[in-house]
C-alpha cells in the first residue's frame, strides 16, 4: 500500500499552527512525526486522504490548548490558576461529545461563554466584589478589557434591583429581545474585542475580516470553531506564504 508522507507545505502549516495556537515552536521533524501520527489515528494511507480541518481540530480541541485557556481565564477572573478539580471539571464540560458536536455545527452546546459565566457567578468571584457596582466594574474590566465609565455603572439595571448578578453576566454575551438600552452595547463590544484579537493573532491584523467574525461571535458561534476555520482558511494560507 502507498505510504503516507506529508509534503513541505503540510509541515510548515503545522509548525505555524503550533506557534499561533499553542504558543510553542516545533521542528520540521516533530511536525512531520505529528502529522504521520494523526494519519495513523485517522486511517489516512495517502496525503490525498488528509484534511486540514481535521488536523486543525486536533490542535484547537487539544487538552493542552483548552486547559491553557481555562487557566488563562481563571487567572484573569479569579486572580489564580485553576485548581486541579476545577481544571478537570471545566475541561470535561468543554470537551464532552455533545459540546464538541455543537462546536462544529456552531450550535448551542457548552461554550467558553458558559465557562466564563460559571466562574463569574461563583461564590469565590462574588465574594471579591461585595457591592453590585464593584461587580459590574469588574465585569467590564475583565470581559471588555477597559475601564468602566461611572455613568454606565450608574445606569446599569442591577442598581435598581431589576436584574441580578447572573443576568448581568449573561448580558455581556447575548443580545436581548427586546433590547435593554443600558446594556445593549455589551454583546457587540465583547464580540468586537474577541474578533479583533483573533484576527490579529491568526491573520496579522487584517481588519477587513473583523466584521464577519464579530457577527459570528454575536450569533454565539463557538470561538473555538472560528479559530479552527481561521487556521484553515485562504487568508491564513496567504499569510503563511510570507513567513519563513
Amino acid at each position: 500500500p502507498p505510504q503516507f508522507e506529508p509534503d513541505k507545505s503540510d509541515i510548515k502549516w503545522v509548525r505555524y499552527a503550533f506557534v499561533d495556537v499553542l504558543g510553542r515552536q516545533i521542528s520540521d521533524d516533530d511536525a512531520r512525526r505529528w502529522i504521520v501520527s494523526q494519519a495513523e489515528h485517522f486511517g489516512w494511507t495517502t496525503r490525498a486522504d488528509m484534511t486540514y480541518p481535521r488536523l486543525a481540530g486536533e490542535i484547537i480541541y487539544s487538552e493542552e490548548y483548552i486547559k491553557g485557556i481555562i487557566n488563562r481565564w481563571y487567572t484573569i477572573l479569579q486572580q489564580r490558576p485553576a485548581d486541579p478539580s476545577g481544571l478537570t471539571y471545566f475541561h470535561r464540560r468543554l470537551t464532552n461529545p455533545a459540546s464538541f458536536r455543537s462546536y462544529i455545527s456552531g450550535g448551542f452546546g457548552y461554550k467558553f461563554q458558559d465557562f466564563i459565566f460559571e466562574v463569574c457567578i461563583s461564590p469565590e468571584y462574588n465574594s471579591r466584589y461585595p457591592t453590585n457596582e464593584d461587580f459590574i466594574r469588574s465585569l467590564i474590566r475583565n470581559l471588555l478589557g477597559r475601564e468602566p465609565q461611572e455613568s454606565e455603572v450608574d445606569r446599569h439595571p442591577i442598581r435598581s434591583g431589576f436584574v441580578g448578578r447572573a443576568d448581568s453576566v449573561s448580558y455581556f454575551f447575548y443580545q436581548l429581545d427586546p433590547p435593554l438600552a443600558s446594556v445593549a452595547h455589551y454583546p457587540e463590544e465583547y464580540s468586537s474585542k474577541n474578533a479583533r484579537e483573533l484576527v490579529g493573532r491568526y491573520l496579522g491584523g487584517s481588519s477587513s475580516y473583523e466584521s464577519n467574525y464579530k457577527n459570528e461571535i454575536l450569533r454565539t458561534v463557538s470561538i473555538l470553531a472560528i479559530e479552527q476555520a481561521m487556521i484553515t482558511g485562504s487568508e491564513y494560507w496567504r499569510r503563511l506564504s510570507t513567513r519563513p
